[in-house]
């Protein structure tokens, strides 16, 4: 059910419109922490963070959570091939290099490099 609901954000959206989620502000965050927590390696998780690179929220970027859990001792010049498509996702996504806070703040709550350079040469 998590990974259903993380491959479809609006879906989910669409899924509590009326619902006082006021336990869960974040409830696509929460799916996204809760699903990279439950699943153990990255790769079953690379359709769910590419979806998520596109879905920014106002409290943030929904791929966060899937960021700390693909590149979890920084980001690699010579990586998986999961933690490159991931890196090219992110370098292709235009927003994150606009000067865009959320996306700034992502980057560098994960220790991430906040430059596109370094994700193009990550994703091979």
């Amino acid at each position: 059910m998590l990974r259903t609901a993380s491959l479809d954000p609006a879906e989910l959206d669409a899924s509590l419109a009326g619902m006082h989620l006021h336990q869960v502000p974040r409830h696509h965050h929460t799916v996204a922490e809760a699903l990279c927590h439950r699943v153990e390696r990255f790769e079953p998780l690379l359709d769910s963070g590419i979806t998520a690179v596109a879905y920014e929220t106002p409290g943030g970027v929904l791929v966060e959570p899937y960021l700390r859990k693909a590149f979890p001792h920084g980001l690699p010049i010579h990586g998986t091939t999961a933690q490159q498509t991931l890196a090219r996702a992110v370098a292709a996504h235009d927003r994150a290099w606009q000067g865009d806070k959320r996306w700034t703040q992502a980057l560098s709550r994960t220790g991430l490099p906040v430059e596109r350079e370094a994700w193009l040469a990550s994703a091979g």
